[in-house]
């Protein structure tokens, strides 16, 4: 008995050096996983002075006309040009964040109709490749879609993008036909709509937002001037529904679309 109760108070000890032990280790160690959470919302976002230097290239202000620091800088960037901040990191990201019409036209309208009542001119692109004629059996026949607003800063105009990220191949006719009510929409409602041809690279840069091409920049910066001429003919292919081989149910008949922008615009 005397042996076991030896064993036993034995064990004890070694219980209590243990958690004392563990005790004055855990004291001794760096920030904890909670303190490192902490430190991430914390995070600034790094900015690269190329892409600042790359936006402010694309817009008539000059380096008097906007905010000295560097976060003010990626603030008036997203306010005034809807630049997304994660942009001015350098990493691969949008540009401008994406809006998403695919299989849902209606929702085209509502945005339009939000648009022109912050800003009664609204522009969209209709942007195809250079040289390549609209129609089904045409390789890379497509159209990416990409809304722009003017907006005024220290007494300049420049604008405000919003690239649609579907690319609405013309050989499938669903997707043409949603391209063309979109087209439609814009024109019905009082937007500009203008043609533009740009070569394949600059138009993957659109669709995927991570970059608004040259040309879009340079077409009549000044809104208070005449719709530009056209690249090609857009509002030609502007349809307000018909029945396609392949439609699915959510698709928007002609009275459908025609009723959603009456009673949006009443």
């Amino acid at each position: 008995m005397q042996w076991v109760a030896y064993f036993i108070w034995a064990a004890v000890a070694l219980c209590v050096g243990a958690i004392i032990v563990s005790f004055l280790y855990l004291r001794r160690q760096p920030a904890t996983s909670s303190d490192k959470v902490e430190d991430d919302t914390a995070h600034v976002i790094p900015f690269n002075q190329h892409r600042w230097q790359l936006l402010l290239s694309r817009t008539p202000f000059n380096a008097d006309d906007v905010p000295q620091g560097e976060t003010e800088r990626i603030a008036w960037a997203h306010e005034l040009l809807g630049v997304e901040p994660e942009w001015f990191s350098g990493g691969d990201v949008a540009m401008y964040p994406c809006l998403s019409f695919h299989n849902a036209v209606g929702d085209s309208v509502d945005f339009i109709q939000q648009r022109l009542r912050e800003n009664n001119k609204l522009r969209l692109y209709a942007v195809k490749p250079t040289g390549v004629v609209l129609t089904e059996t045409a390789y890379e026949a497509s159209v990416v879609l990409c809304f722009a607003a003017p907006v005024v800063y220290a007494g300049k105009s420049a604008w405000r993008y919003w690239p649609v990220n579907v690319y609405w191949e013309w050989g499938y006719l669903p997707e043409q036909m949603q391209c063309r009510q979109i087209i439609y929409a814009a024109l019905h409602s009082g937007c500009e709509v203008v043609g533009v041809e740009l070569d394949v690279a600059d138009i993957y840069f659109l669709l995927e937002s991570r970059l608004i091409p040259e040309p879009l920049y340079s077409i009549s910066p000044d809104p208070n001037l005449a719709t530009p001429d056209a690249q090609w003919d857009a509002i030609a292919v502007a349809n307000a529904g018909e029945p396609v081989p392949g439609q699915i149910e959510e698709t928007l008949s002609a009275a459908d679309l025609q009723h959603r922008l009456e009673n949006s615009s009443s």
